[in-house]
């Protein structure tokens, strides 16, 4: 069995004016070959007398420290939507009339309030080709009543028990279709309950803590796309149940730990670890639910199309998450203010034009609207980290130029042997690190 440790870390290093790729220069630790859209390459190194040319050494250029928010500039952007209503129940509503079409066979019925029971009906709902569409605990919603009889379902299934949605909801949705209760005596027994009645024989599933919402509604799309279930688990403990531990066994190709080992126990991993049949087994993790997404996503996506929901509530993530599944579409997690520096990284990287911003200006800002990145401006590189020109400079003509530049992190592939000061590491796993600012030190000839 594999299992792998995936770990992202915000890295400055020097390189040239434009977005650069890059490449391993081999095994020298303190250089790193830096080229440019036009073949033009640098090569960055610790400051030496080989960088002082024409009598004049290269000065590094002042670190900026004023607080602000910026906008990555180097992706063009054909524009962002946004999907909303006047409250949760309306945008899941909303939602679900971009997606389905009257016909639809069945729609997943959720606690609008309660995040514990919904967290595995993302995957369900997209492999039973259906919205999740919420309910108050003791009374069903105009607008969703209305958005069912709208789509004509055969089936509705509710995802919770009665502490969630109660019999009298139970009892209003008979009179629209068929109505299946999918639940336990905990929200750990009713995710396994989804998983044995809509995934019975899964190639693979995901394991994430049910103490909180973020980890599980971040793999839900990948979940939903893979048709795969989401097992929520109480990550506290340090063995899982054996009804679980039953259900993984059957688990032929992959089992993926969504989270730290706060939120999902080393001691569940290792006794997930000792299953015999998938054959991979991974875990995504990062500092908060951020890194935790860009872990996850392994690098810039390469989705057509993305949805930006909160990171710090469930419904709107919860019912664009079914979307995002069935179009094989992102979904990135936001402040409400502005984006998480993580996710306009993996947005930065990828061939999305199309963003679909889910909820209303209370909840996700004007500046998310305009995908603006959140956060003190990235530092430039250290004044030892110099970029130097490998073309012939005629002594006496040449200008020292600073050129320094921040912007959005943007992914290079290739390999790094070692570190300089922490300002750059590998992404061990798949040879990958991100840059964050640049100082580049030059001499320009045709100045003089």
């Amino acid at each position: 069995m594999l299992r792998s440790l995936i770990v992202l870390v915000v890295v400055a290093l020097s390189c040239s004016f434009v977005q650069p790729s890059f490449a391993s220069t081999g095994t020298d630790s303190d250089r790193v070959e830096v080229r440019t859209s036009d073949s033009t390459a640098t090569t960055a190194e610790p400051e030496s007398r080989e960088n002082v040319e024409a009598g004049r050494p290269a000065q590094a250029a002042a670190v900026p420290g004023e607080e602000e928010t910026f906008r990555y500039a180097g992706k063009k952007w054909a524009g962002t939507t946004r999907v909303e209503g006047v409250d949760r129940h309306a945008t899941a509503v909303k939602l679900s009339q971009s997606e389905f079409a009257p016909g639809t066979p069945i729609v997943v019925i959720t606690s609008g309030r309660d995040f514990p029971d919904a967290l595995s009906a993302v995957p369900a709902a997209a492999k039973l080709g259906g919205p999740i569409l919420m309910t108050e605990k003791d009374a069903l919603p105009a607008v969703t009543r209305a958005e069912i009889v709208r789509l004509a379902p055969k089936n509705i299934v509710i995802v919770g028990g009665r502490s969630a949605v109660s019999a009298q909801v139970e009892t209003d949705l008979t009179k629209l279709a068929r109505v299946e209760r999918i639940s336990g005596s905990s929200r750990y027994e009713t995710s396994l309950a989804v998983a044995k009645r809509f995934f019975p024989g899964a190639e693979s599933a995901f394991i994430a803590t049910g103490r909180d919402f973020a980890d599980a509604i971040l793999i839900g799309p990948r979940a939903a796309e893979w048709g795969a279930p989401v097992l929520v688990v109480d990550g506290k403990q340090d063995a899982l149940p054996a009804a679980t531990m039953a259900y993984a066994a059957t688990i032929a190709s992959s089992i993926d730990i969504v989270g730290g080992v706060n939120a999902v126990s080393k001691g569940i991993e290792k006794q997930v670890l000792t299953l015999p049949n998938p054959w991979s087994i991974e875990r995504y993790a990062g500092e908060d639910r951020f890194a935790t997404q860009a872990a996850m996503s392994n690098g810039p996506s390469n989705a057509a199309e993305g949805f930006v929901v909160t990171a710090y509530n469930f419904p709107d993530a919860l019912a664009a998450g079914v979307i995002a599944g069935r179009r094989g579409a992102s979904l990135y997690l936001s402040h409400p203010s502005c984006l998480d520096i993580w996710s306009t990284m993996l947005m930065s990287g990828g061939p999305a034009t199309k963003y679909s911003i889910v909820g209303g200006v209370k909840t996700l800002g004007p500046d998310v609207m305009n995908l603006t990145q959140c956060g003190t401006r990235p530092p430039e590189s250290p004044p030892r980290v110099l970029g130097k020109m490998t073309r012939y400079i005629p002594y006496g003509r040449c200008s020292s130029v600073s050129y320094s530049s921040s912007h959005g992190p943007g992914f290079g592939g290739g390999s790094i042997t070692d570190t300089m000061d922490a300002q750059y590491a590998s992404r061990k796993a798949y040879w990958t690190y991100i840059v964050r600012g640049y100082t580049i030190h030059y001499y320009d000839c045709a100045r003089a």
